[in-house]
């Protein structure tokens, strides 16, 4: 059920925790959820089994945001295709970044395969591009693929199915089925579902969509004249011109639905925030927020049927409270984006009581305040989590990204050094993940992103946040991202927190600065230098 502000916190929590809560509730939606309502699922194929499942056992709706689709996940779109084939009620609707989507294009690309289900399902399916309104005009049409990536991506990854909903670090390809660790939520509750439906369709509406190419007109029948002078220059051509090269039909086209938030996406950047502010920035806050001299409703004060049910439950107190938080950035302004203050807040409350925490990031580019705020900390134990260079999804890649893991190593020896600094070396220490050498049998990566703490003196996490974020600089200023804080007194659901950190910790070694000292962690000269000036991207 969502609870209005003002509730109480959850009994059996420090004060400083539920005093943390009331200032967070004041400004993001809360929803209680009852025992059992959150599943927490520990390795890839398990992810990708339920999300088959639940795709299959669908009757209503099928919404997914991912980054991109691995290109041949064929077996995933065959899922898509026979859920929709059996169940006649069924909507699905898929939202990826048009950038990386799209990167492959005219080959098989994330666009490509999904609009193959177009063909058989027509309107029952809607596949959309986001295409971040800060590449433009110049920018736009001269900086190759790959790289215009570095000006926003759709990052959000949300796997809904009629009442229930997967929130996960994980994009929708083949190593994250298999060999590519990350975290995954379930949440069974339609209140949820609705929620994160509604961010889902707020960004859909401020997307191309994917259709299939329209076919040629048939032109008329030239006269006997016109076609003898057509195939005589047709022959003095050919002898004269080299032979074109055949243009590959990608198979889809992009275009502007007229229901767009927007009616045309060629609009000036002040006004494509303006359009999008007023239509997310209620969804992602609790309050009602000023839209020009209008006042727009906050969604909770549009659900007064979750406010019904709300009060015929509040004789039992909730021990689980889900908070959605989100990162628009790009599109907002006023940015009213809730995700960085609330971790602002939350890592705070850390420096009031000794605590324990654990921090993951698959990329080790932590923003600077979230790495001061546990510098500052005064844990029982505080424990970082990276992948070292042979989980790195980069390692022993091809062109300049090979140098990528060495970045993260510099990164990771600073924070040594900070912690060192601080004399915080006791109580805070920073592990490596290692499981095999990526791209190798038997190989995994490491793309992990998330926070657990427990209070003082508790033996299991009851707060943990889990979702998209990197916890990065870039990803705070151009991506698009949404999460969710859960704080729970529910023991079992605290014994699968503790032991989605034990499985993590599995394949870690503890690091010291003598091991980045070592000959086989150097990094070059140039790379430091480069990593200095493209710290913000990484």
């Amino acid at each position: 059920m969502r609870l209005t502000g003002g509730s109480r916190g959850l009994s059996g929590l420090h004060s400083n925790v539920n005093i943390t809560l009331k200032q967070i509730e004041a400004t993001v939606p809360k929803f209680a959820v009852d025992k059992g309502q959150i599943q927490v699922l520990y390795d890839p194929e398990e992810f990708y089994d339920q999300l088959k499942q639940k795709i299959l056992a669908a009757k209503e709706r099928v919404f997914l945001s991912t980054l991109y689709v691995g290109k041949e996940e064929t077996e995933l779109v065959s899922c898509l295709d026979e859920a929709l084939t059996k169940n006649p009620g069924l909507k699905v609707s898929v939202l990826i970044d048009g950038l990386r989507g799209t990167r492959e294009e005219p080959e098989t690309c994330s666009a490509s395969l999904l609009a193959s289900l177009l063909h058989k399902h027509g309107d029952r399916v809607d596949i959309r591009c986001y295409i971040t309104p800060h590449l433009f005009g110049l920018k736009k049409q001269l900086i190759p693929k790959r790289f215009n990536e570095g000006w926003g991506l759709q990052h959000m990854k949300l796997y809904g199915c009629d009442d229930d909903i997967i929130l996960s670090g994980a994009n929708l390809s083949r190593d994250y089925f298999t060999n590519r660790q990350d975290r995954y939520f379930v949440f069974k509750s339609r209140p949820i579902v609705d929620y994160y439906h509604a961010i889902h369709n707020a960004v859909c509406r401020l997307s191309w969509r994917v259709a299939l190419p329209k076919p040629a007109e048939k032109a008329p029948e030239p006269g006997k004249m016109a076609v003898f002078f057509k195939k005589q220059a047709a022959s003095i051509a050919k002898k004269i011109l080299p032979e074109p090269e055949p243009v590959k039909d990608p198979g889809f086209v992009l275009e502007w639905p007229n229901n767009n938030t927007l009616q045309s996406p060629n609009v000036s950047l002040a006004e494509f925030q303006r359009q999008a502010t007023a239509s997310i920035a209620p969804l992602i806050t609790s309050k009602p927020v000023e839209s020009g001299r209008r006042k727009v409703k906050s969604l909770a004060q549009r659900e007064t049927e979750l406010e019904e049910a709300k009060n015929e439950s509040e004789s039992t107190e909730p021990q689980t409270l889900v908070f959605p938080i989100s990162q628009f950035t790009p599109l907002l302004k006023p940015d009213s984006s809730t995700e960085f203050p609330t971790l602002g807040r939350l890592l705070s409350m850390l420096s009031m009581q000794r605590s324990s925490w654990t921090f993951t990031a698959g990329y080790f580019n932590m923003h600077p305040e979230f790495k001061a705020k546990l510098l500052g900390s005064v844990p029982d134990k505080g424990t970082v989590i990276t992948a070292s260079p042979q989980a790195n999804g980069f390692y022993k890649s091809h062109g300049i990204s090979q140098y990528l893991p060495d970045c993260y190593t510099l990164l990771a020896r600073q924070f040594i050094l900070d912690v060192n600094k601080a004399h915080r070396q006791k109580e805070i220490e920073l592990l490596e993940w290692q499981r095999g050498v990526v791209n190798t049998p038997g190989g995994w990566s490491y793309h992990a992103k998330g926070i657990w703490i427990n209070g003082p003196g508790d033996k299991l996490p009851s707060i943990t946040v889990v979702g998209s974020s990197n916890y990065t600089r870039r990803g705070y200023s151009k991506d698009l991202e949404t999460n969710a804080l859960i704080v729970t007194t529910d023991e079992e659901l605290k014994r699968q927190l503790q032991q989605e950190i034990d499985h993590i910790e599995r394949y870690t070694t503890k690091k010291s600065i003598t091991d980045y000292d070592q000959e086989d962690r150097q990094v070059k000269t140039w790379v430091k230098v480069v990593a200095y000036f493209i710290g913000d991207k990484l």
